[in-house]
């Protein structure tokens, strides 16, 4: 995933699909037979991660305006088989690490609305994670296995692709991908998921970072 990362000058997300003709080679979002393409990857059961780096809205990945290069949260959970209530037992295919780098992955809405119970169809769900940080204990009531989600609640930049805010935040997926597999300090400890993002992400991506789930998580 990470050596991909650096070839944002084509204006192209890029996701993990490890079911493409080169195996565990990600690829490049750019025509809507890609999006097909990625669509696939993720309904097959054997896949359980993943990462994508690209446009987003509070609903959804990709292009809103544009139904073939994109992917809404209610697409996502009919193509997975879960439901936007994440977390109850008629989940089929819940995924264990989904990292969703563009802007909304995780929105909140306001508190008012909150109150009056109106939520959006967040995309976590759609992956059939809980949208709330949970314990250990907390997934078990849940019946689910360790499993985070990341993703971020506002616009995460604007401007050039070129700009060197945009060449710093591909630096520090970069960085996060490296430290997070690793142990903490040089001994036995790993880097949990939330350690792992501290550590590595600059403080205008830590401002607005969501990580549903469980943030303990571990590489391994």
């Amino acid at each position: 995933v990470v050596n991909t990362i650096c070839n944002y000058l084509d204006h192209n997300a890029v996701i993990n699909s490890p079911l493409t003709a080169s195996v565990h080679i990600p690829f490049a979002l750019r025509r809507p037979t890609d999006w097909s393409q990625l669509a696939s990857d993720l309904a097959n059961k054997e896949v359980r991660n993943f990462f994508y780096f690209g446009h987003g809205w509070k609903k959804g990945i990709g292009y809103i305006e544009d139904t073939n290069r994109s992917l809404c949260a209610v697409r996502l959970a009919d193509l997975l088989g879960n439901k936007l209530n994440a977390g109850t037992n008629a989940n089929q295919h819940v995924y264990r690490f989904v990292f969703l780098f563009g802007c909304r992955t995780a929105y909140m809405e306001p508190w008012w609305l909150r109150i009056l119970g109106i939520k959006s169809k967040k995309l976590c769900a759609a992956f059939g994670v809980p949208a709330k940080r949970l314990t250990l204990e907390e997934l078990q009531k849940y019946g689910l296995q360790p499993c985070a989600f990341v993703g971020f609640r506002s616009k995460v930049w604007r401007g050039s692709y070129t700009s060197q805010l945009f060449r710093n935040y591909l630096d520090a997926i970069e960085n996060f991908f490296w430290t997070w597999p690793r142990n903490r300090d040089g001994g036995g400890t790993p880097y949990t998921l939330e350690e792992a993002l501290n550590e590595t992400l600059p403080g205008s991506l830590k401002d607005v970072l969501v990580i549903y789930g469980y943030p303990g998580l571990t590489f391994r």
